[in-house]
């Protein structure tokens, strides 16, 4: 039996031999139905599309099964389109580029295309700054498991009122700042945003509530979470308390103490969309609190609540009217920067 299964092996090496020797180095891959060889035609039409300050599109006609690009003397990697979609690249730079067909190891000559220069670095932040206001704003809002109507913590009239400032970052072209009035009146510590702009999408650069905040001590020092409540700025125990006390009304208590609070904070996820003179947006806050109050039975019914906190919200930003008054209250015209497309079969 082991005789037989050397034999065996043998016998499989030697046709893998075999096969590799016949091959000779051509490409089974590039043969047509009838089993003949493809041409290898070279590539025609050569043309740069999608040109931008740090991207360009690069297309040509052809039938080939891969094809090779050379960017100023590099050669990239191997591709089955006819179109190579290059990023990264140096602003008012000067490009030469070429393009050959493949199949397996033979190849065309190569083509060169009209060479090309990138444009002037692009603030794409144009269209994102001014002054707007929501429409159609949605916002729930969980604790734990359980979800609450908002108006009983966010007084309605600042919801039917929401107004948002979008301010240049000096020194980052693509960076901006997302100011809430509403929000800052709620909680003064409040100072904004920083987002960056990429095409026609908007991040926002920071990625917890706590560095959203930057809350400070008397001294002007920041805070680091979790905090106590005694540690929370004033502004903030304040809403705290009235937050508490809209939560305890229907069960007539006169009065609130929080003897315990610690703020843990969750990712603050975000993004806007521009689309035309508008921009439609939608993020996620969480936070996770512990506290403890002057009233035993309470305690012990927040004790089987998971102590989360997350607003959803989503809303669409429209430029705002009573913004009008000067020219820089005024959102200018997008930019239009549209994204590299994908590789075109």
């Amino acid at each position: 039996m082991k005789k037989h299964i050397i034999f065996l092996t043998l016998t499989a090496l030697l046709a893998a031999f075999v096969a590799a020797c016949n091959d000779n180095g051509t490409d089974d891959g590039g043969k047509d139905d009838a089993g003949e060889l493809k041409p290898v035609v070279a590539p025609s039409n050569l043309r740069v599309e999608n040109l931008l300050d740090m991207s360009a599109v690069l297309v040509w006609d052809g039938e080939n099964s891969e094809y090779e690009v050379d960017l100023n003397g590099t050669v990239m990697p191997a591709t089955p389109s006819i179109s190579y979609g290059i990023d990264s690249l140096t602003p008012e730079t000067s490009y030469t580029w070429k393009v050959r067909a493949k199949e397996g190891e033979r190849y065309s000559e190569w083509v060169e295309g009209e060479s090309f220069t990138t444009l002037e670095l692009i603030d794409y932040t144009q269209g994102w700054v001014g002054n707007w206001k929501a429409s159609n704003l949605k916002l729930t809002m969980m604790v734990g498991s359980m979800g609450l109507p908002v108006e009983n913590f966010i007084p309605q009239s600042l919801l039917e009122n929401v107004k948002v400032q979008i301010e240049k970052v000096g020194g980052e072209i693509d960076e901006v700042n997302i100011a809430v009035p509403a929000l800052k009146e709620l909680l003064p510590s409040f100072t904004g945003m920083k987002a960056r702009v990429e095409d026609d999408v908007m991040n926002v650069v920071t990625t917890t509530l706590a560095d959203t905040l930057r809350p400070t001590d008397e001294n002007g020092e920041e805070l680091e979470f979790p905090l106590g409540f005694k540690d929370l700025p004033e502004d903030i125990q304040n809403t705290i308390k009235d937050l508490g006390g809209s939560l305890l009304d229907d069960l007539q208590i006169d009065t609130i103490q929080i003897t315990e609070m610690y703020v843990l904070t969750k990712d603050l996820s975000f993004n806007g969309t521009m689309k035309g003179e508008q921009i439609d947006m939608d993020f996620t806050i969480g936070g996770k609190f512990v506290f403890g109050i002057n009233n035993d039975l309470i305690n012990i019914l927040l004790s089987l609540v998971r102590a989360t906190v997350t607003f959803d919200a989503g809303m669409t930003l429209i430029p705002d009217p009573e913004a009008t008054a000067t020219a820089s209250a005024v959102a200018p015209a997008a930019v239009t920067r549209q994204p590299v497309p994908p590789l075109r079969e």
